[in-house]
């Protein structure tokens, strides 16, 4: 490739207006184009040097092919179409010397020298990556919320990394949904503008003191400072106290969700001493985890 050419290329990256607003933002979309355009180059070397196999400016030019894949499969999962880029030129090459009547020696040579370079490398740098995150970012925060309570519990200074594996009635809880970004079941005293016009439940993905929940028995309420403590099982009927506004997690059939109509509206509604049915929830324990 010429230079000039070069130079221009270089140059309309340079001016090119979302580019230069995009650096400006903390953002893995500039660090993924770079470490494509050097995926794309280094195969480019390495397919200019194919008729110097295992000389250095070719063992050069395959490892800074399987560098950049490591590095743009761990800047963003839309790499991994760089990586089937190159996965398919290599296929290629690779046939291509079989229907050629390579000797088998050279050929288990060039098929080793692919999987150690475009494979195992781009593995461990994945790898690296990711043990580098887990050692720098090893301590609790705002943002570790949206994580799984598994992970949670392994972050220094998180409070679930001492917390009781067994439920009992009177635990204070953060409920989190199953369904991917739905966060934490949340409430505060703002009511719906319209349906029942009770107090709001939401799914929240940050922590907050209105994600707390304390569950409680139905009908006579233990005394939590002098009764012993009862764990939660599986059948046991429920309530579930707001903690911040004392309010109950509430279900009617009389409103349908604001949001998918087919449901029925949740609210937080009533007081602990309120003997209504509609507070009242099953615990269903489809699958356990291990301590």
């Amino acid at each position: 490739m010429q230079r000039q050419a070069c130079f221009l290329a270089g140059l309309l990256v340079i001016a090119d207006n979302a580019l230069c607003v995009m650096s400006r933002f903390v953002l893995l979309d500039a660090p993924l184009l770079f470490f494509t355009a050097a995926a794309l180059c280094s195969i480019a070397g390495f397919q200019n040097t194919r008729h110097c196999a295992f000389s250095p400016a070719w063992w050069r030019w395959l490892l800074l092919t399987g560098a950049a894949l490591g590095l743009v499969s761990s800047s963003k999962w839309v790499g991994f179409f760089a990586v089937a880029l190159v996965g398919l030129y290599t296929m290629e090459e690779l046939l291509n010397m079989y229907a050629d009547f390579m000797p088998a020696s050279t050929a288990i040579k060039h098929f080793g020298a692919r999987v150690a370079a475009l494979i195992i490398l781009p593995i461990a740098i994945y790898m690296a990556s990711f043990a580098v995150h887990f050692a720098v970012l090893s301590h609790s925060g705002p943002g570790d919320a949206t994580m799984p309570p598994a992970f949670q519990a392994r972050l220094y200074g998180s409070k679930l990394s001492y917390q009781p594996f067994t439920v009992m009635y009177g635990s204070l809880l953060d409920l989190r949904s199953m369904h991917p970004g739905s966060g934490l079941l949340h409430s505060h005293p703002h009511k719906y503008p319209d349906g029942s016009q009770q107090q709001q439940v939401t799914g929240y993905s940050h922590s907050d003191s209105n994600n707390n929940w304390v569950i409680m028995r139905t009908g006579n309420e233990l005394n939590y400072t002098s009764d012993p403590l009862l764990p939660v099982k599986d059948g046991d009927t429920v309530r579930l106290m707001h903690k911040r506004t004392s309010a109950m997690l509430h279900s009617h059939r009389n409103y349908k969700a604001h949001v998918s109509t087919h449901d029925y509206e949740v609210t937080a509604y009533g007081k602990p001493e309120w003997n209504d049915t509609n507070n009242e929830w099953r615990i269903e324990i489809h699958k356990e985890e291990s301590s």
